[in-house]
């Protein structure tokens, strides 16, 4: 213990002798500390935390469409389809898109963030509304057929409060009228990492 001290003492005294040294090797402390400590908290938040709302999150797997040595890309509809009724060998299959929205009000409209869905994705991620259903598989058949919308927990909020009279009104997204089925948990993300879909 007593080298221990000496050699603190030491220490201290070199760095009192050399002020630009100290400066310097305590803002790299600094920076290290802080990067290191930035970078921890992204991972943690995005990698290891769990996923609200979804039931064993560390089976599901994201699935993309490669051409011959490029990256993977962004995968069509079609591709869903071919994986989804072939034998891929999954439990079950979802497609997502992320897409910006015009969320028609009255007197205007507002961006929101949401996602385009096939039926299945509330199963595949195990999630259940807080409110009402998820999507039935004939909704899934014929695109645009008949438009139905799970609204994100805080739009709802916004739109319609608490009120579970919520199921069957009608929301206008990007001019076209969908009808509300159900309404997405509180801090649900489903498949965005960095915020929750409106």
């Amino acid at each position: 213990m007593d080298s221990l001290i000496q050699d603190l003492r030491y220490a201290l005294r070199t760095l009192r002798g050399s002020p630009g040294f100290t400066v310097t090797a305590v803002v790299t402390l600094m920076l290290g500390i802080g990067a290191t400590t930035t970078v921890f908290s992204v991972v943690h938040g995005l990698l290891l935390r769990p996923v609200p709302g979804v039931v064993a999150a560390d089976g599901l797997v994201a699935v993309n469409t490669a051409e011959g040595q490029r990256s993977p890309g962004v995968s069509s509809y079609m591709d869903y389809v071919d994986l989804r009724d072939g034998d891929a060998g999954f439990a079950s299959l979802a497609a997502f898109k992320p897409r910006a929205m015009d969320h028609g009000l009255e007197g205007g409209s507002e961006r929101v963030t949401g996602l385009l869905v096939t039926a299945g994705y509330f199963d595949t991620l195990g999630a259940q509304p807080a409110i009402g259903r998820t999507f039935l598989p004939q909704e899934d058949v014929q695109p645009g057929e008949q438009p139905v919308a799970i609204l994100g927990h805080d739009l709802g909020q916004r739109q319609f409060g608490e009120s579970r009279d919520t199921i069957g009104d009608t929301v206008h997204l990007n001019g076209r009228a969908f009808t509300v089925v159900g309404v997405a948990p509180a801090g649900f993300r489903g498949t965005m990492l960095d915020a929750a879909p409106d």
